[in-house]
């Protein structure tokens, strides 16, 4: 660009000789600048719409980051609840017997009791409040056979 210029310049200022052979050599040098400066124009073109995909990428992703960033700390505060709530409930405890539970005995918990009708073996015994098969949501001994 900066050749280009200089030969405007000087054609401009009539610095430089006029014959024919000049002429047609100043001639062929303008237009090999001429595309020079056209591909440049073109390379920078592309580079510049690069730059702004890339912007908008880095826009996207920032925006990513802070949704994430909130996400993040709106788990941490639920974990944060869970946690102190599993650190205040005990829990219910599983008994696991290995042995024969004769018919007649009595089962009582904090929140339901049970009277077995038949003699069962190695089995575990738990109380719970999830829903039972007609999906009824109360307290109720489970026992479950283990090995």
């Amino acid at each position: 660009m900066v050749q280009h210029r200089d030969f405007q310049e000087k054609v401009e200022a009539g610095l430089l000789k006029q014959d024919g052979t000049s002429t047609e050599k100043l001639q062929k040098t303008i237009m090999e600048l001429n595309a020079k400066q056209d591909a440049y124009d073109q390379d920078v073109a592309q580079l510049m719409e690069e730059d702004e995909s890339i912007s908008q990428e880095i826009v996207a992703t920032e925006t990513a980051i802070t949704d994430s960033a909130t996400t993040i700390q709106e788990l941490n505060a639920r974990l944060d609840v869970i946690t102190e709530a599993q650190k205040m409930n005990n829990g219910v405890a599983v008994v696991k017997i290995g042995g024969n539970v004769f018919s007649g005995t009595k089962l009582t918990g904090p929140h339901s009791a049970l009277v077995l009708q038949e003699r069962l073996k190695r089995l575990s015994i738990v109380e719970t409040d999830k829903p039972d098969r007609e999906g009824v949501k109360r307290w109720r001994f489970e026992l479950n056979p283990f090995r």
